[in-house]
């Protein structure tokens, strides 16, 4: 086992919480060295997909239902392509060269163009040699069909408790000698 469970290797990056199965439990999805790995509630490997991410092994993912079936699909970044993954066993959806020399980021998902639904969101560099991309790649649904979600993106831990359309943050309440905010609602 590596440092990230069977991501077979380096320190990981960000996991990703999210009811990825609808089964109304969370799992926790994690990127190492050379694996995307999903965690079932109890710990147990649910299912683990080959990755490369060699230069830093710290990128994150991010868990969205694009089609409103309430099944929700990874999408994650490695050093050569952008994949979606399906969350309940990680068969690979869609993937597309993407190059990186990896550091601290993972793909987003947003309504970039205002037209009502989600795109997705991702980086690329020729840093490292990996492959010829370079800048930001906005994929969209062909026919429009993704489902809608925020124009908003705020920060590395996103999280829709934290930030409001309009970009404030959302006020935090000392509640009973306890920092509390609304309810955190997975994607």
């Amino acid at each position: 086992m590596g440092a990230c469970g069977d991501s077979r290797g380096g320190v990981g990056g960000p996991p990703t919480v999210a009811d990825y199965d609808n089964d109304g439990q969370p799992e926790i999805g994690v990127a190492g060295a050379s694996r995307y790995v999903v965690f079932e509630t109890n710990g147990t490997l649910k299912w683990a997909t080959v990755t490369q991410d060699s230069s830093s092994n710290r990128t994150g993912s991010s868990v969205f239902d694009f089609d409103g079936d309430g099944s929700a699909e990874v999408v994650y970044r490695d050093e050569l392509k952008l994949r979606v993954y399906r969350g309940t066993d990680g068969f690979v959806l869609f993937q597309t060269a993407m190059s990186s020399c990896t550091w601290h980021e993972y793909v987003l998902v947003a309504d970039v163009d205002a037209d009502g639904n989600a795109e997705i969101v991702a980086v690329a560099n020729n840093n490292c040699g990996f492959g010829p991309q370079r800048g930001v790649y906005v994929f969209g649904d062909a026919n429009d069909n993704w489902v809608t979600t925020r124009r908003i993106w705020n920060q590395h831990t996103y999280h829709i408790t934290n930030v409001r359309d309009d970009g404030r943050s959302r006020p935090m309440r000392l509640t009973t000698g306890r920092l509390s905010t609304t309810t955190a609602r997975t994607f």
